[in-house]
């Protein structure tokens, strides 16, 4: 189990070093029942917790191994910033190896953003991969 843990954090890390690349964003609308469905919910989910500083359902919502090596207070006392004048909608979708990459459009306090959001398809469900997770070490 460690070693599979390991290992995905490598890939993870993998990954993310790869995607600091300029993002192409492709405009097309999703189909309403595609079959991203349930990873359009829990991006929403996620987000729309980010923006209401609910901690608890985004560390919940958060790849395991991420949770393994972050504290929950840690991650609290850093999101604990209430977002004002937020909006996120999904541009496109890519998939490689249960990897899914979310081209967003973020607007946050009069500033727009294109981001590349990344999240893992784990046992049949999603969890989302903060980029940075480095950062929650002590």
């Amino acid at each position: 189990m460690i070693k599979k843990l390991f290992l995905f954090t490598f890939l993870s890390l993998f990954l993310i070093s790869c995607s600091n690349k300029d993002i192409s964003i492709n405009t097309t609308v999703l189909e309403k029942d595609d079959k991203y469905e349930e990873l359009k919910n829990r991006f929403y989910t996620f987000w729309k917790a980010r923006k209401n500083s609910d901690t608890k359902t985004m560390y919940d919502i958060e790849a395991p191994h991420f949770k393994y090596l972050n504290k929950y207070d840690k991650y609290d006392s850093y999101y604990k910033l209430k977002l004002n004048k937020f909006n996120i909608s999904i541009l496109s979708i890519r998939e490689k190896n249960s990897v899914f990459f979310v081209e967003v459009k973020m607007e946050v306090n009069d500033r727009v953003v294109k981001y590349l959001d990344i999240w893992l398809n784990i046992d049949s469900k999603f969890y989302h991969l903060t980029k940075n997770f480095i950062f929650f070490q002590e």
